[in-house]
């Protein structure tokens, strides 16, 4: 069985077939990922494994990963900048971060790009061109290591917190809601009417309503620290230790 960052295609189609019944894998999607302990995103078909990867700007590891109006961005726990590349991995330029934040968590959010970090309790926000617009502080000093947009939301994770923290478009605060179990959250995905939220100290997916609602679990193979599926109707799952990941649709 061919595995594909950290996870066996098999476990992979089974999770597909019971949790996305219908939704066929089809070989019309790239899977892009980094890794903070390297320094190179790697790139895979859905069918056929591994296409080939390259080489980051100034040797840089990857801890955070977006799709930004036809680039792709990183960032990196250890560099206050990040890194534009077009979809055949050629270094675009770079830019510094705010407050010489690294970024541990990344996400389009209208337009803007928010980006996280462990290191300080903000969320810095910039436009395409990589701007800064400010920041906002985030509730309780919660740092950021997950954020996923969730309809006109944005819900992030932190490894230091039992919680997830709701924010609306404009950074304010809408509420917040604990984990189930405690987990922490170190990764989200929307699926369907779900979000999937990982963590790197349990081995479990646990799922939620919009509305923060426990809906049920399932047991995964590793702690995870990244979940990340393509567009419709070519989806698949990656669950992985220390692993960021970007799923695109193939230029044609």
């Amino acid at each position: 069985m061919r595995k594909v960052c950290g996870i066996t295609r098999t476990l992979a189609t089974l999770l597909l077939v019971i949790l996305l019944a219908g939704v066929q894998v089809s070989g019309a999607a790239e899977v892009w990922t980094g890794r903070s302990q390297a320094n190179r995103v790697v790139r895979y078909d859905v069918d056929a494994g591994q296409l080939g990867y390259f080489n980051t700007f100034a040797g840089d590891p990857v801890d955070a990963i977006a799709l930004v109006e036809g680039e792709v961005w990183t960032g990196s726990k250890y560099r206050p900048r990040i890194d534009r590349y077009d979809f055949d991995g050629t270094q675009l330029g770079s830019f510094s971060t705010y407050g010489g934040d690294r970024v541990d968590a990344m996400a389009v959010v209208e337009d803007e790009v928010w980006t996280g970090w462990y290191g300080v309790n903000r969320i810095g926000r910039y436009d395409f061109d990589g701007t800064p617009l400010g920041y906002f502080s985030t509730y309780g000093g919660d740092r950021v290591d997950a954020m996923l947009v969730v309809g006109s939301e944005v819900w992030t994770g932190w490894y230091g917190a039992a919680r997830i923290d709701r924010y609306n478009f404009n950074g304010t605060l809408l509420g917040y809601f604990n984990t189930y179990g405690g987990d922490r959250v170190d990764a989200m995905l929307v699926v369907g009417n779900e979000v999937w939220a990982g963590s790197r100290y349990t081995s479990r997916i646990v799922r939620y309503d919009f509305n923060g609602t426990p809906l049920g679990y399932f047991n995964g193979m590793e702690p995870v620290e990244a979940i990340a599926h393509t567009p419709e109707p070519a989806t698949i799952v990656l669950m992985g230790l220390g692993i960021l990941a970007l799923l695109r649709k193939r230029k044609a």
